[in-house]
């Protein structure tokens, strides 16, 4: 089986043991929110506007959460302990928001 990753727009095939340095949850999710603002300047305003809610609902499964317009990480319950493992009390938000993700996919 091939894999192949996004690297600066660019599709590049890995092998298996690139993949399991790079491929971990969090990567993988950080890529999805980098592929779809790659798209979202989108003529169609109601489609722009469903990307940037499964923007807004990765980023929030990652524990990132906008506040006065900046970024930052929502420190008081971590859903994360590493790349790969979620938080045991508050991991379940983490399969919420990506239920939330992908409902506002066009």
């Amino acid at each position: 089986m091939l894999f192949y990753a996004v690297h600066n727009s660019s599709i590049i095939p890995l092998d298996q043991s690139y993949l399991r340095v790079l491929a971990t949850p969090r990567t993988l999710k950080n890529d999805s929110i980098a592929m779809l603002s790659g798209v979202v300047n989108i003529t169609d305003k109601h489609a722009q506007k469903e990307i940037l809610r499964a923007i807004e609902h990765i980023a929030r499964s990652l524990g990132i959460e906008e506040q006065h317009g900046k970024e930052h990480e929502d420190s008081d319950e971590s859903l994360w302990l590493d790349d790969y493992h979620l938080d045991e009390k508050h991991g379940h938000k983490v399969f919420s928001e990506e239920k939330k993700a992908v409902k506002h996919l066009p």
